[in-house]
């Protein structure tokens, strides 16, 4: 079971959104009521959240504003924010972040990279060498609409509700059969770079203990405190060092 999370385009106050994205609500009400309810059945209390922006349509005044961020804080878990085309500068929302950024990037067992944008993106750092791209913001269907490295965590292709990172990197590994034959492997040299495949691979099991049906006996992630569990905000073109979490 996951302790790390990740979800996109809530759009919590947004009436307009249930007539826009067909979702099975009656109204704002029945939206936020079930919306919170598989968001805290979900996730702890103590696990980690990262929303890939448009929680929020709307903050409005500071007394709104802080009617909304008691609504955040009674959803389960830290968060952090990567923020969307609806999230507004707000202190008040803000202050229910651990940390409000533009785009962040995430790494898995020291090995495997996750970037974290509103926008889906055609590249992005370290896609050529297995990183997966987390994205939100094109109300997709599915989770894999486009690159099979780049997933839509969009609370509706999630059956409105966040998506664990175990489930993320099992999807991620049974799509591996559309990589292209020699993907990673440079022509003509000695020895070939790692796969995504084998990075993959190495990333959920980094003892080389598969199981007996080659699939790992356990993705869940520990501590996110942990050795070898960091995030960084990386705005381009000059991204910070990595960093642990405090």
């Amino acid at each position: 079971m996951s302790d790390v999370f990740f979800t996109s385009d809530a759009h919590f106050g947004h009436a307009n959104i249930i007539r826009f994205c067909e979702r099975p609500f009656a109204d704002l009400d029945a939206m936020h009521s079930a919306l919170a309810a598989n968001w805290n059945k979900k996730v702890g209390k103590n696990d980690k959240v990262y929303c890939l922006g448009d929680m929020l349509n709307r903050t409005g005044s500071n007394k709104r504003a802080a009617e909304w961020a008691e609504f955040l804080a009674s959803l389960h878990g830290r968060k952090w924010l990567v923020r969307g085309n609806h999230d507004k500068n707000n202190d008040i929302i803000n202050a229910q972040y651990e940390e409000v950024a533009d785009y962040l990037k995430f790494i898995y067992n020291d090995q495997l990279t996750f970037i974290l944008f509103h926008y889906p993106i055609q590249s992005w750092d370290k896609g050529h060498r297995g990183s997966i791209h987390l994205h939100g913001h094109i109300h997709s269907k599915v989770a894999c609409p486009g690159p099979y490295r780049r997933v839509d965590v969009g609370m509706d292709a999630w059956n409105y509700e966040p998506a664990g990172l175990d489930e993320i990197l099992a999807l991620a590994r049974a799509r591996e059969g559309l990589e292209p034959k020699g993907w990673g492997h440079k022509q003509g040299a000695r020895q070939p770079k790692k796969t995504s495949e084998n990075i993959l691979h190495d990333a959920f099991d980094p003892d080389g203990d598969d199981g007996a049906a080659g699939m790992p006996l356990s993705v869940g992630m520990g501590p996110m405190d942990a050795p070898g569990h960091r995030v960084s905000a990386a705005p381009n073109p000059d991204p910070p060092p990595e960093r642990h979490f405090p």
